[in-house]
Parts: C-alpha cells; sequence; structure tokens
C-alpha cells in the first residue's frame, strides 16, 4: 500500500500501519464509501457497504433459504442477486 483516500469518512473510521503497510477498516455507521487505494501495482477503487447487523443478518438468513432452493446467491452489500431454475 502506497497510498490511499476514503471518500465519505463518516461511514468509517480507518487507521493505516506503515510499519506493516496494512490499513484497518471498521464501520462507523449504515452507508456506502469508496477507498481508493494506490498500490506498487497500480490504483484499485474498493467499494465498502457498512450495514447494521440486524439487516445483514435477514440478508444471510434470506440467502441461505434461497440456497436450498438451489440457486446461485451474489450479494453485494444492501443487494442481492438470485440466479437458477
Amino acid at each position: 500500500l502506497k497510498n490511499f483516500s476514503v471518500g465519505n469518512p463518516e461511514v468509517i473510521s480507518y487507521k493505516f500501519i506503515p510499519k506493516t503497510g496494512k490499513l484497518l477498516i471498521r464501520g462507523k455507521k449504515v452507508g456506502f464509501t469508496d477507498l481508493v487505494v494506490w498500490k506498487k501495482s497500480g490504483k484499485e477503487i474498493i467499494g465498502l457497504y457498512v450495514l447494521s447487523k440486524q439487516k445483514f443478518l435477514k440478508t444471510i438468513q434470506l440467502a441461505d433459504a434461497l440456497k436450498n432452493l438451489n440457486l446461485s446467491i451474489d450479494i453485494k452489500g444492501p443487494i442481492m442477486t438470485a440466479s437458477g431454475s
């Protein structure tokens, strides 16, 4: 990790540890932010969704129920897509 930028610092808190080159991230409130990271290999944009524990649990329970129907599930933040027949 060479450098980074947080789009919405109200959603996450972060701490950069220069000695190890690691970035620690913790959710502060429900929302979305982009994290732009510059590494030796180039620039990478990461979307971060912070969900409430209750909402996340409901999403995972629904995903498990849909998987029992032999559907493929893809979860990205608050959005879940199911596919199959």
